[in-house]
């Protein structure tokens, strides 16, 4: 693949506008096959094309491993990263600086896929003063076993934590649950990906097509349904949908174990769980918070790896969701 496909990283969206009175702009920069794949926008700038991960650096938890590696991407090469948890909790984050000026309002995407179990995938954007933090932090996020480009706007972006927010007035937007108003960004000195312990394990996720788009000025105040994309890998709180997730009325209850029929003994276990687009349990999402015996927690994982929801919905589209729910096991009569 030529040096011309992909740009290396550029430090000021003012650039766009030579390559886009340029003759040969299309064959500068490759914008990640969004809506339509093939198609070239003069008006993304590639922040990174992953032909090298020399410039990412790791940081994690205690107990925690990543690694960075070349890999096979979307387009030519791209970025692995290895990660396992050993058991723990924590996070393990890849950091790359950069000298890269934002306009007043923009789209970040990036290619994703993954063999890695439900964890939350958080996107972290850096100011020049190293303090303040921006970022995309998706809890439950499901990693496509094929490529698929992920879209971040402006809103979707929050102001995570810094001394930049101390004095800000405490104004949220509706439209982005957690994200305060005008605490805005404009000079990037550094983005990071995180992987932080959902289900924890290992696995491993590849990254490429990392780009940025301007957008017209009033695309913060429409209110867009989630894409193909968001629905099948960005995960919901029951409080941001439109219809929860609801167990299908023909479905059976876990079944009482057998092993407990003698001793009649009653109980209750309390899960958390990811039901996706499909109407599918996430098996990788599955967690106890609550179980008085370990053969109740049993019966619920095997009912739940053969139930079937009727799935949460927002704008007429299927999306995942957080759900938490508690099972009562009385003794059989």
């Amino acid at each position: 693949m030529s040096e011309a496909y992909k740009l290396a990283p550029l430090s000021a969206l003012a650039l766009l506008l030579i390559l886009a009175t340029s003759p040969d702009a299309s064959a500068q920069t490759r914008a990640p096959e969004i809506r339509k794949p093939g198609l070239v926008s003069v008006d993304s700038l590639v922040v990174d094309a992953f032909d090298s991960v020399s410039q990412w650096s790791t940081n994690y938890a205690d107990g925690v491993e990543i690694t960075v590696h070349p890999d096979s991407g979307r387009h030519g090469l791209g970025m692995r990263l290895d990660f396992d948890f050993h058991g723990h909790r924590g996070y393990g984050i890849v950091h790359r600086e950069i000298d890269l000026d934002l306009p007043a309002n923009y789209e970040f995407t990036f290619a994703v896929r993954g063999e890695a179990p439900t964890n939350t995938l958080e996107f972290k954007l850096i100011d020049p003063t190293g303090a303040n933090v921006w970022w995309s932090n998706n809890a439950n996020f499901i990693f496509p076993r094929e490529w698929r480009t992920i879209a971040r706007k402006k809103r979707q972006i929050c102001f995570a934590w810094g001394p930049t927010g101390d004095s800000a007035p405490k104004r949220y937007d509706i439209s982005a649950p957690g994200c305060r108003l005008g605490i805005d960004i404009h000079r990037v000195a550094a983005i990071e990906f995180a992987i932080t312990a959902g289900s924890g394990g290992k696995g491993s996720v590849w990254i490429d097509d990392l780009s940025v788009s301007p957008l017209d000025a009033d695309s913060p105040h429409r209110e867009n349904p989630p894409t193909d994309d968001d629905a099948q890998t960005q995960t919901y709180f029951e409080f941001q949908v439109e219809k929860p997730a609801t167990m299908l009325d023909s479905a059976p209850m876990p079944k009482y174990p057998r092993e407990l029929e003698r001793v009649g003994l009653g109980g209750e276990v309390q899960a958390q769980f990811v039901v996706m687009s499909s109407g599918k349990v996430d098996m990788d999402s599955f967690k106890v918070l609550k179980s008085t015996n370990g053969f109740f927690t049993r019966a619920v994982r095997n009912w739940m790896s053969k139930i079937q929801f009727s799935p949460a919905m927002i704008g007429g589209k299927a999306v995942n969701q957080l759900v938490q729910q508690s099972f009562q096991f009385a003794v059989p009569r």
